[in-house]
Parts: structure tokens; C-alpha cells; sequence
């Protein structure tokens, strides 16, 4: 097992979404329930935030070299002054939009959760401002990624306990065939957010777990963990100017001194690369 080593003393109410800016060096996050985008410079650990006027669930850099963000009801542009609608959510009470990522033809897909914790949840796509639902009855929408040759979509729905994949096609941008390919009811904790590395394993934080694990979507096999020292993991992406150091980002937990920090593990031995930019 590997170790998380303390990279950002952050003190974050609900760290997620981190992003990596190669140009900048510098790595994105948010911290959900603290209604703020953060930037961190990876090399002087200076971090720089601005406040949202709501809870914002994750971010993400655009093809036009803006940023977007997706607050409660919907997506938006950031701005020198504030924050831009770009494409805004069905009005559903007791919703709010979680995680996202965008597919390699820059479209965003954007889950919600339900927050009385039923089934009211969706996943959206979002296509140049066009938002189309896409899968229904969700709970809690996590992690989501797509496989390199863009066959599979990798989607968590955090109290299901499964991780499922889909069937997808880059060209339609549509999703069919939903299986369940990992089942991690007798893991630690639950799976949240995820990441994909550049031989398509997939790493993925446990909340209340105090983890980050890895597995090959081949066979549904673990292959590797890594050891935080908080218990609420939410978020892990790979960074840096060679993509070899795997960030790691952790809620706050009463009486845990570690938590709501962000973590390094510099010893995986993968590499990621970027990700795809939003289309506006």
C-alpha cells in the first residue's frame, strides 16, 4: 500500500473536483460547501479562491481558455466580476449538480444528486449550452470518466455501491447497455470521485474510507491503494508537468487534525494526461 503525503494544508469545509492546468501549472479544485474555486500553484503550493454564490460542484477549463463551473441550478462562465449562465438545469427542488466531466467532443456531463437522498437525481449532458437528461433515478452522481478510445463510460452513483459502465458513442454522444462492473459494498467506505490514467486504470477516492484505490476495468480487479490520512477522500487526479504525481483532495471531519487538506502521492509509477475542455 502506498502514502498520501501532505501537499496543501487547505483547511476545506468539502474539497472535490480538482482539474489540472498545464499552462499555469497549477491545479483546480472546489470546495463545495465552502462556495469557492480554488487554484493552486504546484510549485510554490500558493492558492488563490473565489467565492460562488452557491454551492459549486466541480469545475472545468474551456476550449476558448475560460473557465466553467457548475453551481446548484446549472453551468456557469467565470468572469472577472462574477459568473456567466451558460446552460441552466431543470428547475427540481431538492437537486443540486455534483460531478462532471466532458467527453473528447467537449461535451459536459453533469450529474445531480437528490438531496433528501432518494432517487431524484439525474445525469446531463450539456452540448454548446444545450442540456439534454441522459440517465435517470440517480442518487448521488460521482465520479465519471471515458475510456481512451472512447467506447466506455465509467460512472459512479455513490449509494448503488457499484460502478457502472456504459456503452458510448463519441459521434452521437449517447449511453445504452448500463452493467455494473465493480461491486465495492465490502470495501472501505464508499467510491466518489475518479480519475483515469494513461493505460486506462481507473483511481478512485473513498469516502469514509481513508483511500484512494485502483482498478483495471478489464477484469474489475484492484490493483493498488493509497493510504490518506483523513477519512472522507472525495477526489484524486493526476498532475504535474509529466502527469506522474496523483492529487488527492479530503472533507473536513470533527476531530480529524488531516482532513480537509489536499494529499500528493508521487510514487504510483502511472502517469495521466489532460483532460478534455468544454465546448461553449
Amino acid at each position: 500500500m502506498l502514502q498520501a503525503e501532505l501537499f496543501l494544508k487547505a483547511g476545506a469545509v468539502l474539497a472535490e473536483g480538482s482539474v489540472y492546468d498545464k499552462g499555469s501549472d497549477s491545479l483546480y479544485w472546489v470546495d463545495i460547501d465552502g462556495r469557492a474555486l480554488h487554484r493552486t500553484d504546484l510549485v510554490t503550493a500558493h492558492d488563490q479562491q473565489w467565492g460562488t454564490p452557491s454551492r459549486i460542484g466541480m469545475m472545468r477549463l474551456m476550449e476558448n481558455g475560460g473557465i466553467c463551473v457548475a453551481l446548484e441550478d446549472g453551468l456557469y462562465q467565470k468572469t472577472e466580476t462574477g459568473y456567466t449562465p451558460l446552460a441552466m438545469l431543470p428547475n427540481r427542488p431538492g437537486r443540486r449538480s455534483n460531478d462532471g466531466n466532458c467527453d473528447a467532443n467537449g461535451r459536459l456531463w453533469l450529474g445531480t444528486m437528490d438531496l433528501s437522498g432518494g432517487n431524484g437525481g439525474s445525469l446531463f449532458r450539456i452540448d454548446q449550452g444545450k442540456v439534454t437528461e441522459m440517465v435517470t433515478d440517480i442518487s448521488c452522481s460521482n465520479g465519471l470518466c471515458f475510456s481512451h478510445d472512447n467506447r466506455c463510460l465509467y460512472y459512479i452513483d455513490t449509494p448503488s455501491e457499484k460502478l457502472w459502465r456504459f456503452d458510448f458513442d463519441l459521434t452521437s454522444g449517447t449511453v445504452e447497455n448500463r452493467t455494473a462492473l465493480i461491486d465495492y459494498s465490502a470495501e472501505e467506505g464508499d467510491f466518489d470521485g475518479m480519475t483515469i490514467d494513461s493505460q486506462g486504470q481507473l483511481w478512485i477516492a473513498h469516502w469514509e474510507g481513508w483511500k484512494v484505490s485502483a482498478w483495471d476495468p478489464q477484469t474489475g480487479k484492484k490493483q493498488e491503494e493509497i493510504r490518506v490520512p483523513a477519512p472522507k477522500v472525495t477526489c484524486c487526479t493526476f498532475a504535474g508537468k509529466d502527469f506522474s504525481t496523483l492529487y488527492i483532495t479530503t472533507a473536513h471531519t470533527e476531530g480529524i487534525e488531516g482532513s480537509g487538506h489536499l494529499y500528493a502521492c508521487r510514487d504510483t509509477g502511472c502517469r495521466g494526461q489532460e483532460f478534455a475542455r468544454y465546448r461553449p
